[in-house]
């Protein structure tokens, strides 16, 4: 990935963050949707992230470089929809999306100029076990069908 798409990652990654604070603020502060409301919203978010993951586990060597830009904006934004429909969730499970997020925002801004398109998808699908046992966990807790 050219240096310039490696910087708009860290930025959008900087910017998610950001944004995904200041919509747990603004949910805190909201009125609270129906329990099947919210629970049916997390599963939809899950769904999502899921969908944004196989985008992720599809790339290979035959992949360009728009292919993995894509797919992990895609993932970032999933994510992002996650958060915020997660924000009621019990803090454990809150806490394990973030964490796991991160690291595969970490992945994604630790690839290199010089890698290939084929390292950088193979370090980045490295990262998405944690993620994966997350939104099990999620699902599970929900009852996703």
């Amino acid at each position: 990935m050219s240096r310039s798409r490696t910087s708009r990652t860290s930025r959008t990654a900087v910017t998610v963050m950001g944004s995904l604070a200041l919509a747990a603020s603004l949910a805190a502060c909201s009125d609270t949707e129906s329990q099947p409301d919210a629970e049916a919203a997390v599963c939809d978010s899950v769904a999502e992230v899921r969908s944004a993951l196989a985008q992720v586990a599809g790339l290979d060597s035959t992949s360009t470089v728009d292919d993995a830009q894509a797919a992990t904006d895609s993932l970032t934004t999933a994510v992002e929809g996650l958060k915020t429909s997660a924000a009621d969730l019990e803090t454990a499970d809150s806490t394990a999306v973030s964490a796991a997020a991160d690291q595969v925002s970490s992945a994604i801004d630790d690839v290199s100029d010089s890698d290939t398109i084929g390292e950088a998808a193979a370090s980045v699908q490295s990262s998405t076990g944690a993620l994966d046992s997350a939104l099990t966990e999620i699902s599970n807790g929900v009852q996703c069908e």
